[in-house]
């Protein structure tokens, strides 16, 4: 009985690898941003900060994708084909995570700013607020 509660350890290994919890915090990050009246109105307030950091996001992403990509095939000459392979099917793979990361602290910044901002504002209803 005590074998059926305990995880295999290559797949406690692996299970740190895999992002669960940040996939979901972002999702909650997402759906708060859908139906939190403070955050919404925060954001709508701050749309060209969204803008700007989600623009910056995505040019540091495609330059730290670019480093990548040249530090490989600069190391490497010439690449054998199966590592150049990988490293063309990585670089969109790099790109997006590298971009979500990004977005998804921007996001988790302008939610804590807001929350801030309404806190230190006692007059407001403050039911808006996550449980």
């Amino acid at each position: 009985m005590d074998s059926m509660n305990r995880r295999h350890p290559p797949i406690e290994v692996l299970g740190h690898f895999i992002p669960a919890e940040v996939l979901g915090r972002a999702h909650e990050l997402a759906l708060q941003f859908k139906r939190d009246e403070v955050v919404r109105a925060y954001a709508e307030q701050h749309w060209w900060l969204i803008v700007t950091g989600g623009g910056f996001a995505m040019v540091l992403s495609s330059a730290f994708t670019a480093g990548a990509f040249m530090l490989v095939f600069g190391l490497i000459q010439p690449p054998p084909f199966w590592i150049a392979w990988f490293v063309w099917v990585g670089l969109p793979v790099t790109w997006i995570g590298a971009t979500i990361g990004q977005l998804y602290l921007l996001f988790d910044w302008l939610e804590k700013k807001a929350l801030a901002k309404m806190a230190a504002n006692p007059s407001r209803d403050k039911t808006a607020l996550p449980t």
